[in-house]
């Protein structure tokens, strides 16, 4: 190891010159290269998968064409949300099976243009017609049992309400109960499909920009060889 340093120290010393230019012109590589970086700016947001599979929903989200055939929105609100978007790249991955997780990129370290790109992807996904029509007969299956639970309802409390000796009056308001129950959870799952609700909004910006010590490291090691090519051909001449 010490033959090894002795042999570069000597190398320098013998190739001072080459080697001060090869390290200024490193040093000027990795700040000018750090000046004129490309940096963009991310952020991340969560909302519920709304009770939709990922596969289904892979198929049917689509930010680069926003149009009334796909969003139930007014035309001049969706040239609002195109005109906005177009400054942001959206990903997004299944977080788990009932979330997803967005990652919209822009060259804009502005939060208030990725919170409202945030709201606009959160507003685009609720009026999503394909994803609405997928819910199609699951829907209308709910509504139907909706339907009849009101109609059982009304039945019972005509049954109560009429008195007499029915040997079944006394279960009426248990029966109730039980379809309320059941009324509560229809609703509840209708109002979930096709719902995205935002779970965990942007809350920083990240930036890909790396540190100058990484640029500095990298053209050190290439000055490092490029000055050893130099001291090669210096001594074959």
């Amino acid at each position: 190891m010490d033959e090894v340093l002795s042999h570069i120290v000597s190398r320098i010393r013998t190739n001072l010159m080459k080697f001060v230019v090869v390290f200024c012109l490193a040093i000027a590589g990795a700040f000018v290269h750090f000046r004129f970086q490309a940096i963009s700016y991310y952020s991340t947001f969560d909302t519920t998968l709304g009770e939709l599979e990922y596969e289904i929903f892979q198929d049917h989200a689509n930010f680069s064409d926003i149009t009334r055939e796909i969003y139930d929105l007014e035309e001049t609100r969706l040239q609002e949300i195109s005109a906005d978007l177009e400054n942001f790249t959206i990903s997004f991955t299944q977080r788990t099976n009932f979330t997803l997780r967005f990652q919209i990129n822009s060259v804009l370290e502005d939060m208030t243009r990725f919170k409202s790109a945030q709201d606009n992807i959160l507003q685009l996904l609720n009026s999503n017609v394909n994803i609405r029509n997928s819910f199609g007969p699951a829907n209308n299956s709910a509504k139907s049992r909706l339907d009849y639970i009101d109609r059982e309802l009304v039945r019972l409390d005509s049954m109560f309400l009429s008195g007499g000796d029915d040997p079944n009056r006394s279960s009426i308001p248990g029966k109730k109960y039980e379809l309320y129950s059941i009324k509560l959870s229809l609703q509840d799952q209708l109002d979930a499909n096709g719902n995205f609700r935002l779970l965990k909004p942007v809350v920083e910006l990240s930036t890909t920009a790396k540190p100058i010590w990484m640029f500095i490291i990298f053209y050190i090691i290439l000055g490092s060889f490029a000055f050893y090519l130099l001291t090669i051909r210096g001594r074959k001449a």
